[in-house]
């Protein structure tokens, strides 16, 4: 899959996730994912999806993949923010809140 086509799956994938369609976005993600597994829009994306879905240790594990390979994408970690929020485990949901705080002091996201 060339770049032009992993960016139309992306638009599609986001597409479909915003319109609660998570089989398809799924799919989507997954075969981004197979064309690049560094993607970490996707990786971070499947990792929401995973967490609407109620899959938290699926959610956690791509989000962490997601941080490991691009730590300046606060998507993830306002991502696993949620899932630990989700989860009741407030400290870790503060702890990352926080360090999103410090990686971008103006993220209207948290707030």
């Amino acid at each position: 899959m060339q770049k032009e086509d992993l960016s139309l799956s992306l638009k599609s994938a986001i597409k479909a996730h915003k319109e609660s369609d998570f089989k398809l976005a799924k799919a989507l993600y997954i075969e981004i994912l197979s064309e690049d597994e560094k993607h970490i829009q996707a990786l971070s994306n499947l990792g929401a999806l995973y967490r609407q879905s109620g899959s938290y240790s699926l959610a956690i594990a791509n989000l962490r993949k997601a941080i490991e390979l691009e730590p300046r994408y606060t998507a993830s970690y306002l991502n696993l923010a949620l899932v630990y929020s989700d989860l009741k485990e407030y400290k870790k949901a503060i702890s990352v809140y926080n360090h999103i705080l410090k990686l971008s002091p103006n993220n209207a996201n948290i707030f």
